[in-house]
């Protein structure tokens, strides 16, 4: 105890504060350790559901569209040319 007395005043109260919130400390984890609930774990049922396939429906094949000709492009007309007039 005596090298506690031969420190200086703000130094004993440094340590005096510091014990103080250590021994607080160990006191509060203490009591959370000797007080806290285990939890119970309840068992979970899983009940599961396979829902049935539905019927798949048969689709009757597509056959090809016939080929569309295109109509051939008009020939193009030429208007006749008018006769000259013949200026008597």
């Amino acid at each position: 105890m005596n090298w506690y007395l031969a420190l200086s005043r703000s130094k004993q109260i440094f340590i005096a504060v510091f014990l103080a919130h250590l021994f607080s400390l160990a006191m509060l984890g203490a009591d959370h350790w000797m007080h806290r609930v285990k939890v119970q774990h309840k068992k979970v049922s899983v009940h599961t559901f396979v829902a049935a396939e539905k019927p798949v429906a048969k689709i009757a094949p597509v056959s090809a569209p016939a080929k569309v000709q295109a109509a051939p492009a008009p020939k193009k007309v030429e208007p006749k040319k008018a006769a000259p007039n013949k200026a008597i």
